[in-house]
């Protein structure tokens, strides 16, 4: 462990990357992703599994240790997936 002027600096703790799908029911818009990583320190990434794979913006909530909320705001189409990809 070294000092940094961010605070400490732990080699042991390697990023995680966990990549889930979300796939439309074209009813639902809020996703409980589960990713098991025991924190909040996240890099979370949503992107269009369709079309020209776009980036797109939605809100995410962080109220678990172990999991977040995705809301993508309208109820995604079938056959629209999205792929979430999670850093942490």
């Amino acid at each position: 462990v070294s000092q940094s002027r961010y605070g400490e600096f732990d080699a042991s703790r390697i990023a995680i990357k966990k990549t889930f799908l979300l796939q439309g029911d074209g009813n639902k818009s809020v996703y409980d992703v589960t990713h098991g990583l025991n924190t909040r320190d996240l890099y979370v990434s949503v992107r269009e599994n369709f079309g020209n794979f776009q980036k797109v913006e939605v809100a995410i909530g962080y109220q678990q240790l172990n999991s977040i909320e995705i809301d993508m705001g309208d109820p995604i189409i079938p056959g629209d997936d999205f792929v979430v990809t999670i850093i942490g």
